[in-house]
């Protein structure tokens, strides 16, 4: 195993004699499951809580660029165990304000772990992980765009355009963004067709059971 890596282990359990009143919650000879990390291999680092901002930045890129290790190697699960690592060492530290160094390593992080999200499929998590980084730095291209995405996908159209059009005035020459804008407009085209549909269908049959009734 290598540093951010998990494994799953399992352990027989052989433990003998427990008693009949024993409220144990283990039965003899039971297979038992432990996932474990490998954090760090040699010398533990200190505590975040008394880093000094050298040190504390130096974990962080050491953890941030495992991740990006992993991501690389499509190993998403390590790659975000080792994004929050880097993310709690930072918020666990006396120096969570400092904004010359910190602050862009938790953007850099942040950025990192929503990408890695969205390799797994897990929308909710990573739109939560986009509004983050926009609480850090409002303009961010790329989590503007990763909240407008997850907005589209969740057919909350309002938000969708207010992120991509302040995407755009932020890169007004981006393609990505008049691709999801144009993308955006489709799919409100599109749930709008649906809703009369269902509407009309809703029409249709009080007109008939209406029509029943009067005969």
């Amino acid at each position: 195993m290598t540093e951010g890596e998990r494994s799953i282990i399992h352990i027989l359990d052989q433990r003998q004699g427990f008693p009949a009143n024993s409220k144990s919650k283990y039965k003899r000879s039971e297979k038992l499951e432990y996932e474990v990390e490998i954090i760090k291999f040699g010398d533990s680092e200190p505590e975040p809580e008394i880093m000094r901002l050298d040190e504390v930045v130096a974990a962080v890129n050491r953890k941030k660029n495992k991740g990006n290790e992993f991501f690389k190697n499509e190993d998403y699960e390590s790659a975000l165990s080792c994004y929050n690592t880097s993310i709690a060492i930072m918020e666990r530290s006396e120096h969570i304000n400092d904004e010359t160094q910190i602050k862009p390593l938790m953007i850099q992080c942040g950025n990192n772990k929503v990408s890695t999200l969205v390799k797994l499929s897990k929308t909710f998590e990573g739109k939560e992980a986009a509004i983050k980084v926009l609480n850090l730095d409002p303009e961010n291209f790329k989590a503007l765009i990763w909240r407008g995405t997850f907005a589209l996908t969740q057919n909350e159209f309002e938000e969708a355009l207010e992120s991509l059009k302040k995407a755009q005035e932020v890169n007004s020459d981006s393609v990505l963004v008049k691709k999801k804008l144009k993308e955006l407009k489709e799919k409100q085209e599109e749930f709008r067709k649906k809703e009369k549909e269902i509407y009309s269908g809703w029409i249709s049959r009080d007109k008939r059971k209406n029509n029943e009734n009067n005969e």
